[in-house]
């Protein structure tokens, strides 16, 4: 419903003062359409690279990408190949035209991978194809939130891990505009710790960042969850906590008022793989709510996306096992999570076995048209 400030120049938002026609019922009276405001997302679900655990070397990164209609129960489809084999991007981001993915994991063989590359590439959504260079990470790494953050102007990139031997992290956020090609530049920083393998949301103002870890002594995912107005020098700010488990490599997908976390590492069970799935309501800026929905197959190193109503989570991985599986659910009501399809991973540069046909582990999602 894209079309009615166009042929009437009257806000979405003022149709029922001005008409006495609920904005719900517009199309169906006029036969017209209603800006939704979400900028960040699309009709079309991108699934940028990803890991999978080769028979002979244990996890190797993939350059693949794949799509698929988000609102349809399919498997995916290959959309083209990544300038470079990448997992565990620092971060992901849509303006509903163009999709990026920054930073990641160069995983090869044990002793030779690289964590924290600086590549930044995207794609035009509307055309399959190989990604384009769109320029540089400020401070190059991984694992800072797969799934985000944007607004559909910006896309932040949160923390991370960004040394190769050892353990280092990161609390820096830097920015970037989607629309035009570049560099990224240094914003605010994370709230109190540098930390990695935490979630993050889209939003139209502001997008959060989940759970995470932080090397603690405790040796447990983090159960904190921080803030960002999408402001380019403020840093973040505390929200609330994950109300079920502590977490880390989840997943996450989002409405314009809702935030629904799922899956990932928690602290039960010596670093169990989470079936749970969680929600914030956006502007309340308190805990997670946990209504006893489950995933239809627990996962870790998930990843996830949504068009604003309809979320879906891709692959991830059960203890040994990596999945190719595509679980669906509904933003507004929740639910437990249906198989719609899978993932067809058709890696275009190994020509190597894997043992999980299709599976894969931390990709980046986006959606765009």
């Amino acid at each position: 419903m894209a079309d009615v400030e166009k042929f009437m120049n009257v806000e979405a938002g003022d149709i029922e003062k001005i008409m006495g026609v609920a904005v719900g019922d517009i199309e169906t009276v006029m036969g017209l359409g209603v800006v939704t405001g979400l900028a960040w997302a699309g009709t079309t679900a991108v699934i940028f690279g990803g890991w999978h655990k080769l028979e002979s070397t244990g996890r190797v990164s993939s350059d693949y990408i794949l799509y698929k209609t988000l609102a349809s129960d399919v498997s995916t489809s290959e959309f083209g190949q990544m300038n470079t084999k990448r997992c565990n991007a620092k971060g992901s981001g849509s303006n509903g035209t163009r999709a990026l993915q920054a930073g990641g994991s160069v995983l090869v063989s044990p002793g030779t991978n690289v964590r924290g590359v600086e590549e930044i590439d995207y794609v035009t959504v509307a055309s399959t194809g190989s990604t384009q260079d769109f320029g540089d990470l400020d401070t190059p790494a991984a694992l800072g939130g797969s799934d985000g953050a944007s607004n559909g102007t910006v896309a932040f990139f949160s923390g991370g891990r960004v040394s190769n031997g050892g353990l280092s992290y990161s609390s820096d956020m830097e920015y970037l505009t989607i629309a035009t090609t570049g560099s990224s530049a240094d914003a605010g920083d994370l709230y109190t710790v540098a930390q990695y393998d935490h979630s993050t949301s889209n939003g139209d103002s502001k997008y959060l960042i989940i759970g995470g870890y932080n090397g603690s002594t405790s040796n447990f995912p983090l159960d904190t969850v921080s803030q960002h107005n999408f402001h380019t020098t403020n840093a973040a700010t505390d929200y609330g906590q994950v109300g079920v488990h502590a977490i880390m490599e989840g997943a996450v997908v989002c409405s314009a008022t809702r935030i629904v976390a799922a899956g990932g590492y928690n602290e039960t069970d010596g670093w169990g793989v989470g079936d749970e799935i969680h929600y914030f309501t956006l502007d309340s800026g308190s805990d997670s709510t946990d209504d006893g929905y489950v995933l239809h197959t627990a996962m870790a190193s998930i990843g996830g996306t949504s068009d604003g109503t309809r979320g879906e989570f891709y692959g991830g991985h059960a203890g040994t096992v990596v999945q190719n599986e595509i679980q669906k659910v509904t933003i507004a009501s929740l639910g437990n999570t249906a198989d719609v399809g899978d993932l067809t991973n058709t890696d275009s540069s190994s020509g190597t076995s894997y043992n999980d046909a299709g599976g894969v582990g931390s990709p980046s999602c986006q959606t765009g048209t």
